[in-house]
């Protein structure tokens, strides 16, 4: 969990001395979090990196996934033109 920790210290420290808060991307995207109620969790989320045993990292990942759910922005519903043309390329 020190690899872990690490990682998401360096991370942390890269993205906060590199993010503008006045960029218009950061600020719509602080007001759809504080309009939909999201707020940080109360403890950090680390991703699990450290080189471990594949299914204990498997259990870790999926535990990463579903802890990190709650804070997720959900997707915008596509439009019903989106929609359409995603039936014609053959996505649905």
């Amino acid at each position: 969990m020190l690899v872990d920790r690490h990682d998401f210290g360096l991370n942390f420290e890269y993205v906060s001395g590199t993010t503008d808060p006045e960029d218009p991307e950061v600020k719509r995207e602080r007001a759809q979090r504080a309009k939909r109620g999201i707020k940080p969790p109360p403890l950090p989320i680390l991703a699990p990196i450290a080189h471990r045993d594949p299914v204990i990292t498997a259990e870790l990942v999926e535990q990463y996934r579903q802890a990190q759910q709650p804070y997720r922005i959900p997707e915008p519903p596509k439009s019903k033109l989106e929609q359409l043309l995603a039936a014609r390329r053959g996505e649905v």
